[in-house]
């Protein structure tokens, strides 16, 4: 019985492998904080559209500004405005973030790839070698049964 084919670095290719997995949930872990951030600017705006509306609506509607509301509503369409910034900043880091994550699982998955190649070749060589002694063992025993029959052939 042929001892079965063991790869030498299989346990490199198994941390490789775990490598690749974390990369992958580090990846996902920040593409999930993207989509949050994005989801808390799309907030902010619709609150500043919102409050735009309402505002024009009210202008609308009675007819008459009271400087007061104005002012309050200038004030909080402003702060609106600094917000929406900051969570713009914020979403830009995050998206940098993602860019970061996603070349190091990019570079965990090519050095992993080149110890699957690495294996693959090895299991082919193995693979290879043992058709050439089977072969060989064929050619072998049908020799010896040709000599033996020529062996009898000849008594």
């Amino acid at each position: 019985m042929a001892k079965s084919f063991q790869f030498p670095l299989q346990k490199v290719l198994n941390l490789r492998e775990i490598i690749e997995d974390s990369r992958a949930i580090v990846l996902k872990r920040s593409q999930a904080k993207l989509l949050q951030e994005k989801e808390e600017l799309e907030s902010l705006k619709e609150k500043k559209n919102t409050m735009l509306n309402q505002e024009q609506n009210n202008g609308s509607t009675n007819g008459s500004f009271s400087l007061r509301n104005i002012k309050i509503s200038m004030d909080y369409i402003s702060q609106l405005n600094d917000t929406i910034a900051h969570q713009m900043r914020r979403v830009r880091q995050t998206d940098e973030i993602v860019a970061k994550d996603r070349s190091v699982l990019i570079e965990a998955s090519k050095n992993k790839k080149i110890v699957e190649k690495l294996r693959e070749r090895r299991l082919e060589d193995y693979n290879k070698d043992c058709r050439r002694k089977e072969t060989s063992k064929e050619n072998e025993i049908a020799i010896r049964i040709m000599a033996r029959n020529d062996w009898a052939g000849n008594k």
